[in-house]
């Protein structure tokens, strides 16, 4: 038999006092926080209180916006803060990208450039999205300073309008100063689309687009010199001089 021997208590030690201290003020700082209507729940199974303060990341992105409409207000301090004012200002703008880029000034036509997206964003409160919609500002600007249809437009206004190149006809649809690549590319995009669907044409398709063509800006070039070279030059290299047929049941 396995003789047990009494438990004999522990004398208590100053450590085991200063713990047993140490967890009751635990609980009761515990109970203090939660409050008497979690009383029995366990602390770490009680919802947290809600938080009104905004996250870290959207702290920045606001202190980023304000920081940039700053700088745009200091660069830029005649903007006008309706659309009908934006638009004189823009056609205005306009006007002297196009001296600009008859001039073979590219700096400065792209310093218009950059002002016309810098006006946008400041119609659009500093968001982003000045081409998200027709309704966005960009957009807005883009439509009531475009060239009227049928007339070959300014640089930097945008444009529809049909030229004959190499016997076809080709409808011009140019972009301007809000462009796609227009920040950071010295010409124009454009797209090329077919007039006569039963002559031969750039593609089989009946669109082409033109977007990134590099040839010197030199003074005096004109927009319509800027297509023509442009669509020679694909003739020459990529269709080797031959125009091909607009391939059956193909639509734009």
């Amino acid at each position: 038999l396995v003789q047990l021997r009494p438990r004999v208590p522990r004398a208590r030690t100053a450590f085991d006092q200063t713990r047993r201290q140490s967890r009751r003020f635990r609980s009761h700082e515990a109970r203090a926080v939660a409050g008497p209507q979690t009383e029995g729940v366990p602390f770490m199974c009680r919802a947290s209180p809600p938080t009104t303060q905004l996250g870290f990341d959207t702290l920045l992105a606001e202190a980023d916006r304000k920081n940039a409409a700053a700088i745009r207000d200091t660069r830029y301090p005649g903007f006008p803060d309706t659309m009908p004012e934006a638009v004189a200002y823009c056609r205005t703008l306009i006007e002297r990208h196009h001296g600009f880029m008859t001039a073979a000034d590219l700096d400065n036509a792209m310093a218009c450039r950059q002002e016309a997206h810098a006006l946008a964003l400041h119609l659009n409160g500093g968001d982003p999205g000045i081409l998200a919609g027709p309704e966005a500002a960009g957009c807005v600007l883009d439509a009531a300073t475009a060239a009227p249809e049928g007339s070959i437009p300014l640089w930097g206004q945008a444009g529809d309008f049909v030229l004959t190149i190499s016997g076809m006809q080709v409808r011009i649809d140019l972009d301007g100063v809000f462009g796609i690549g227009a920040t950071a590319l010295p010409f124009p995009g454009f797209a090329a689309h077919v007039v006569d669907r039963a002559a031969p044409f750039l593609s089989d398709t009946g669109f082409r687009s033109f977007l990134g063509f590099h040839m010197p800006l030199t003074p005096g070039l004109s927009v319509e010199s800027y297509i023509r070279t442009a669509i020679a030059h694909q003739i020459k290299t990529d269709l080797k001089g031959r125009l091909v047929r607009i391939a059956r049941g193909s639509g734009e």
